[in-house]
């Protein structure tokens, strides 16, 4: 097997550059680089030479790990450098000198821990969750995953479903004897009752747990000039769209993300609705549409002396009404005191707009806890897991069918955890993981 290297830090030029060695050369490079023997577990400061060379790369620290008490469970070396394009440079040419020494590939450390054993599939996919958030509700949920909650709770369903497996096969088995447990034919049901619950459960948290890895969908919605773009502007603090008093600037679906109050939402600005002749207008009306139907909230946004209803094209979208410009009506307030109104040009009710709009996405989700289950993919095992217990649980069905649900039930639940390899799941995860991961 190889010895991979890379750069697990952030990209040059910075202070301080981690590079990581790892695989059965590791200890020999570091020994070489150095001309010392290695402590594990130890920051010991060392100058790093070019092989066959006094030439001096750079003085930093050196930790040494050695297998399997790493992070990929091989021998494994870190190099602490200053962080310059020229010192990562000149190592990253003396280590790829050395026999079977060269760079690594994408999440190439991780698959290998993976492959040593030292971290499950859930827990990687906590990993590359953790690497990618953006607010805080992203890092714990990612958190709870990679520190093994979704592995532990997922193996305690299995051996649930073995147990269960096993009263069931006992009662094929010794069915003719007839005091095993046709008698006790209740308590299964009980047992599969109770644990197709815990599978319901799982999967109408995991929405929430979706929905914060993936972020939520703010459409602005409302008739040309109504203030749409500069409400966008406001709530990024950045000029995403054009504003201007002529209508129909806008024309496509504008997108922006922020992270409000430790929520990722995608804010999107669209164009104006109105009945018009200019073909562009029309399609872009019809995307704001589109855009909204699969939105978890759509606003519509109206000056407060126009009292345009909300289009039927929006009827069963979860729609929240605002009115925009408000600075221009001094009253408004005092008259519709129960009402939002904005203005994005002296800052009246935008950050009472904000809270209401956390309110609403709160409100759509059961819970905001941190959920274990977070990906499509976790989500279509325990579904799949789901819908064989609940064929388990029909009446009168034989009790061969019902172990037969019950073995793929438990098949469903290790390949949620990567028990059972599967390389197209593999390859998709760690190519979205950077070099050094």
């Amino acid at each position: 097997m190889d010895t991979i290297f890379a750069l697990t830090s952030g990209a040059p030029p910075c202070a301080i550059a981690v590079v990581r060695v790892s695989g059965p050369s590791a200890g020999s490079v570091a020994e070489r680089l150095t001309g010392r023997a290695l402590i594990p577990r130890v920051a010991v400061l060392t100058n790093l030479k070019i092989i066959d060379s006094s030439e001096l790369i750079d003085r930093g620290l050196m930790l040494w790990f050695p297998s399997p008490n790493s992070f990929t469970g091989e021998d494994c070396v870190e190099f602490h450098v200053h962080g310059s394009r020229a010192v990562i440079g000149c190592l990253f040419e003396t280590l790829s000198k050395f026999p079977n020494c060269r760079p690594a590939a994408a999440g190439e450390f991780s698959r290998r821990a993976y492959v040593n054993g030292k971290l499950d599939l859930t827990r990687l996919e906590g990993l590359g969750d953790l690497i990618n958030s953006d607010t805080d509700a992203q890092r714990r949920q990612a958190i709870g995953v990679m520190m093994g909650g979704l592995k532990s709770t997922a193996e305690a369903w299995r051996v649930k479903l073995i147990d269960i497996l096993t009263l069931v096969e006992a009662d094929i088995d010794f069915s003719d004897e007839g005091d095993v447990l046709h008698e006790n034919n209740s308590d299964i049901r009980k047992l599969l009752e109770e644990i197709k619950e815990e599978f319901h459960q799982a999967i109408l948290r995991a929405r929430t747990g979706v929905k914060v890895r993936d972020g939520f969908s703010v459409v602005i919605l409302g008739p040309p000039n109504a203030g749409k773009s500069a409400l966008l502007n406001w709530i990024t603090q950045r000029e995403i769209a054009i504003v201007s008093p002529q209508p129909g600037t806008t024309r496509d679906v504008l997108e922006a993300n922020i992270d409000l109050k430790g929520l990722p939402v995608s804010f999107f600005d669209t164009a104006g609705v109105r009945d018009g002749e200019d073909l562009i207008e029309v399609e872009g009306v019809r995307r704001a549409f589109v855009r909204a139907k699969s939105a978890d909230l759509a606003i519509w946004l109206t000056e407060f002396s126009n009292d345009q209803r909300i289009p039927d094209e929006l009827i069963g979208t979860n729609v929240l009404e605002v009115r925009s410009k408000a600075d221009l009506c001094e009253n408004w307030h005092q008259e519709h005191p129960h009402d939002l109104a904005v203005s994005s040009h002296t800052g009246i009710g935008l950050r009472e707009l904000l809270d209401a709009i956390y309110h609403n996405l709160c409100e759509r989700e059961p819970s905001f806890e941190p959920a274990l289950i977070s990906r499509s993919r976790q989500v279509s095992q325990i579904s799949a897991a789901h819908r064989l217990l609940q064929c388990a649980c029909e009446a009168d069905i034989a009790p061969e069918l019902i172990a037969d649900d019950l073995r793929c039930a438990v098949r469903c639940i290790e390949e949620l955890s990567g028990k059972i390899d599967s390389e197209d799941v593999l390859d998709s995860l760690f190519s979205s993981f950077c070099i050094g991961k």
